[in-house]
């Protein structure tokens, strides 16, 4: 109807209509693409509003995995520096205790705990970390992928020509298998020689490259992650951290 009356003020000449219904075209055009800004922006927010709550409920929820695993870990690289001292120290008239005997026994393990959630990894995967608006949240879960992705890349390398001292040094550490019996399960047991261990130096090297290994990837692999990860819980206003269960 517009073009219509558009088309026969130019064949009058009458340019003031030929203006006016100009103007109003363009600002229906113009009214149009607005409406439809508008529209996806609304869109946009609460998509973002919605990812926003799901990272309030996941990241928690990871944090308290980690926390577990962080717990057994801390615990692990303690006993392994424990045994390592007195392995090392020819004068000490302390045995290695079970637990040390243990880390030194798990010294080759090193896997990472939970360090991902749907939420991250569709963030990810859609490319849209970028985009969320909170420049607060935004900064720190990109810090949080970037030190997952060291961590990986350490827990690749320290996994690199492991070596399983339970394995190439039987003389020294020997597992004893009590069979299930009464309706308890079945259980292993490894007893270390610590007399023996301080004589080989070939223990006593290896010992300490699986050491320093663990001790890369508890560093980079667990706590730098765990702390990157408790800044993006701030972000999110997550008042309190959770607390590992037993």
């Amino acid at each position: 109807m517009i073009l219509q009356r558009l088309t026969a003020s130019l064949r009058k000449q009458d340019w003031f209509t030929v203006l006016i219904e100009t103007l109003i075209v363009v600002l229906g055009v113009f009214l149009g693409l607005q409406a439809n800004n508008w529209n996806e922006a609304r869109k946009d927010r609460i998509v973002e509003r919605q990812t926003l709550d799901r990272l309030r409920v996941e990241v928690p929820a990871l944090m308290a995995s980690r926390a577990r695993v962080l717990e057994f870990s801390t615990a692990r690289k303690d006993a392994l520096e424990g045994a390592a001292a007195k392995v090392f120290a020819a004068d000490s008239p302390d045995p290695l205790t079970q637990f040390e005997c243990l880390a030194i026994t798990l010294s080759h393990i090193y896997t990472l705990p939970p360090d991902t959630s749907p939420m991250i990894e569709e963030l990810v995967s859609t490319s849209r970390t970028a985009t969320l608006g909170d420049a607060r949240v935004r900064a720190a879960l990109a810090e949080f992928l970037l030190a997952r992705d060291d961590s990986r890349t350490v827990q690749r390398a320290v996994s690199i020509d492991i070596h399983q001292l339970s394995l190439e040094f039987p003389d020294l550490m020997k597992s004893v298998y009590q069979p299930a019996s009464g309706g308890a399960p079945g259980s292993a047991r490894t007893s270390c020689d610590l007399a023996g261990m301080r004589e080989n130096g070939r223990f006593g090297n290896t010992l300490v490259s699986n050491q320093q290994r663990f001790l890369n990837y508890y560093d980079t692999g667990i706590v730098e992650v765990d702390a990157r990860l408790g800044r993006l819980a701030d972000a999110l206003n997550i008042e309190s951290p959770p607390k590992a269960t037993p």
